[in-house]
């Protein structure tokens, strides 16, 4: 079987991991893929960080896998056509989703669900780790991906959005000025030599434990 480590950031999303990895198990049960799951939950108090949970996942997982899927939780695929399958480079699944009423979504960005290889994922030097709260991280890495030139393609699988509430910053939920902050934040960025200055090469976390759950693992870690 191919391996492939799926990374999910999470925090206080209890209700969501609990339909999350049976239906993902179940999902996989039909393809010739073989996923390790790690739930990568930020502890801490600070604003919640999307993208530096994702490159700590990352990190965990390097020295088993080539090949990575950065999934968020409250996305489940519906039908095999959200095809997990490799491929060199990076891979935007989450095109069509219920949310947005299977319209696709901007190919700019780099949210919901993505895969890469390592090298790819090592090229761009993974996400900025500077984006705390909502929003702006995944059109970052699509900016990284088109000025390192790595191949880019999309996938037509359809997904279901799972419902939640806003729980604010702190806990990881919607806020417009996280937004607008971290919109202005990547305009700047771009346009100074420190593009790709921040991530992998600059994770720093304190992990707390990692816990077996049997079907997942749990890594808790501070930022």
């Amino acid at each position: 079987m191919n391996k492939i480590a799926i990374i999910v950031p999470y925090r206080n999303r209890e209700e969501h991991l609990k339909k999350f990895i049976p239906h993902m198990i179940s999902f996989f049960q039909k393809t010739d893929l073989e996923p390790e799951f790690l739930i990568i939950e930020q502890v801490d108090t600070k604003p919640f960080n999307r993208a530096k949970l994702l490159n700590v996942g990352f990190n965990e997982a390097k020295d088993h896998h080539e090949n990575f899927c950065f999934h968020d939780i409250d996305l489940l695929p519906v039908n095999l056509d959200c095809d997990y399958s490799l491929k060199e480079g990076v891979c935007k699944l989450s095109y069509y989703v219920s949310q947005f009423n299977f319209i696709p979504r901007p190919t700019g960005e780099l949210g919901g669900v993505t895969t890469f290889d390592k090298k790819s994922y090592i090229m761009v030097n993974g996400y900025s780790n500077e984006y705390w709260g909502w929003g702006v991280e995944d059109n970052d890495l699509g900016e990284r991906c088109r000025r390192k030139k790595i191949p880019f393609t999309l996938r037509k699988g359809r997904y279901l959005s799972l419902p939640h509430k806003s729980n604010g910053d702190t806990n990881g939920g919607v806020s417009s000025t996280d937004t607008n902050k971290n919109r202005k934040y990547f305009q700047n960025l771009s346009n100074t030599e420190d593009f790709f200055e921040s991530g992998l090469s600059t994770l720093t976390y304190n992990k707390i434990s990692e816990e077996n759950h049997g079907m997942y693992k749990k890594i808790k870690v501070e930022l």
